[in-house]
């Protein structure tokens, strides 16, 4: 929910031919049109009038009725990671799951120059350039985790806002060392880039990142078969 009168839902969906994509759903909430009422002194008026209760006839109008729901637009992306091909920056064809899912393409093969395009034009203004970036991550333990990742695993994915996408993901670094991150997107002009990319410390969440995995895990060997 993006508001009491507007809902965004996106999905994956694969046809029987074996193409993919994502869908985009965005359903709005209006008022129903008022019925007309009788106007005082006519006919109708007169019975309308008569068929409400006597205690009810000086009682306060009723409430609106309540909001009908109604899809407004559906929209289609390409599927992330089709065929294998990662995008090497932002474009308006990408979604925001196949923006995360590139740039961790690139820091598992430790391509950080190419990483670094996937973030936000605001976000490589603090950063400053590829070269501190890569600096950055080398410092950081967390983050250095990053490059050269065994495997990562997407946790929960949401729309916070018609402009702002979270993913949370759960990577196990090269020395085996499990750590979450929570990547924080913003669309603008028309493209979805990397604002933030936040680790995630608090153990309530990464006991219920660990939940979500080993079920994933739990139910790749059902689908399978």
């Amino acid at each position: 929910m993006l508001g009491p009168n507007k809902y965004v839902q996106r999905m994956s969906v694969t046809a029987p031919s074996g193409e993919s994509c994502i869908l985009t759903f965005t359903m709005t909430a209006t008022q129903p049109p008022q019925a007309a009422q009788p106007e005082p002194g006519t006919a109708a008026g007169a019975v309308a009038a008569a068929s409400i209760p006597a205690d009810q006839a000086a009682t306060s109008p009723l409430p609106p009725p309540e909001p009908v729901w109604r899809l407004s637009s559906v929209r289609g992306e390409p599927q992330f990671g089709v065929g294998g091909a990662q995008p090497v920056g932002p474009s308006p064809e990408l979604s925001p799951e196949q923006i995360v899912e590139a740039q961790l393409a690139a820091l598992q093969r430790k391509d950080v120059s190419a990483a670094f395009q996937f973030l936000s034009p605001g976000s490589q203004k603090i950063i400053g350039d590829e070269r501190q970036f890569a600096e950055n991550m080398s410092r950081h333990r967390r983050y250095g985790g990053l490059l050269g990742h065994i495997a990562a695993t997407s946790v929960r994915r949401c729309m916070a806002r018609p402009s702002t996408y979270m993913e949370i993901v759960s990577v196990t670094s090269a020395s085996g060392i499990r750590f979450v991150f929570c990547y924080i997107l913003g669309h603008e002009n028309g493209m979805w880039s990397i604002d933030f990319v936040k680790v995630i410390d608090d153990p309530r969440l990464v006991a219920a990142v660990d939940s979500s995995c080993a079920a994933q895990r739990k139910a790749r060997p059902a689908e399978e078969h």
